[in-house]
């Protein structure tokens, strides 16, 4: 059993999504040196879920979605975004999921984690 990795693109190509503004994840298995896409995610949202009211800004609007991001990749060991605000990362972190935001292909990320990982042991 290798480490799961969600990571958010639109292309599969580049890490391209912001934690907060995304729904869609492909899931990656870490084994060793080796990488593997699993699955693609899409984070179900309750249709009766409402923002706070007077509030338009993308940071309060989205906050209230991160529990249930968190719970859709808890079996995830790290997310990879192109950006993750310094709340949902601490929440991430919380849930005992590794928050990574970082500009680069999707592969790139991948061999960057399987480093991290490797050294880590």
């Amino acid at each position: 059993m290798g480490t799961k990795i969600a990571i958010a693109t639109s292309n599969g190509d580049y890490v391209d999504g912001h934690f907060g503004a995304t729904d869609f994840f492909e899931i990656y298995e870490l084994v060793e040196n080796d990488f593997e896409k699993i699955e693609d995610r899409t984070i179900k949202i309750p249709e009766d879920y409402k923002p706070a009211e007077n509030d338009n800004s993308c940071a309060c609007a989205c906050a209230g979605l991160i529990p249930y991001k968190i719970e859709a990749l808890k079996d995830c060991k790290a997310v990879v975004c192109l950006r993750i605000g310094p709340g949902a990362k601490r929440q991430l972190e919380n849930n005992g999921i590794s928050a990574f935001d970082i500009e680069c292909s999707v592969d790139e990320a991948l061999e960057k984690l399987a480093a991290y990982y490797r050294l880590s042991k």
